[in-house]
């Protein structure tokens, strides 16, 4: 509903695009939170996939995210994470084709930093301020028949994905003020805390 609609009939050409359904835990202290994530991703290659990559962008400026498990269509996998810790990776049970679908779940812990690092602060709390500008595992871009992982020079942006789908829900202390790249879709209050849920895309990254 928050697309232009002059822009409306671009959504089928990403009829193929991930889907991210996030949920997160932001602990009373501001300093931490956990999540959850369900990724419909699909290979919308010219090749078969062997192998997925996620970047974890909080952990370019220290070791800020740590991955809790991988599930592929139901089964737990073995994981990597690679490029000083900035990147997970993981093979799939079989190959994916060009068209074919897959489930990824991913769980995941972020420690959130208290000081000034990379990505121009926009992951940190300070000020009274939470940033958490990808604060989840997202995936890599598949361009020149390789997973592009490395990491941008430190000056310049640090996201470079493919456009995708966002339902995130933030289960957070009741007194916060969440602004976010998405529509609120509704909020529940329990026991002091707060329950929204955010909706977005087309768009390379949720803030």
């Amino acid at each position: 509903s928050n697309l232009v609609s002059d822009y409306h009939a671009d959504l089928f050409a990403l009829q193929n695009a991930s889907i991210y359904i996030i949920e997160i835990l932001v602990d009373d202290a501001l300093s931490s939170l956990s999540g959850k994530m369900d990724v419909q991703y699909t290979n919308q290659e010219s090749e078969p996939l062997d192998q997925v990559y996620f970047k974890l962008i909080p952990n370019t400026s220290g070791d800020n995210m740590g991955i809790n498990e991988v599930v592929v269509e139901g089964s737990l996998v073995p994981f990597s994470l690679e490029n000083k810790n900035t990147t997970l990776r993981f093979d799939l049970p079989v190959a994916l084709y060009p068209k074919q679908t897959i489930l990824i779940e991913i769980s995941f812990k972020v420690r959130v930093p208290r000081e000034m690092g990379g990505n121009y602060g926009l992951f940190i709390y300070q000020n009274d301020i939470l940033a958490l500008d990808s604060f989840f595992p997202i995936i890599s871009v598949y361009q020149y028949s390789r997973w592009q992982v490395e990491d941008p020079p430190a000056n310049a942006d640090m996201i470079f994905t493919d456009a995708a789908f966002f339902i995130v829900t933030v289960n957070s202390p009741e007194d916060l003020v969440w602004a976010a790249s998405g529509v609120q879709d509704q909020v529940l209050y329990n026991n002091g805390r707060q329950i929204i849920t955010f909706i977005g895309g087309p768009q390379r990254d949720f803030y």
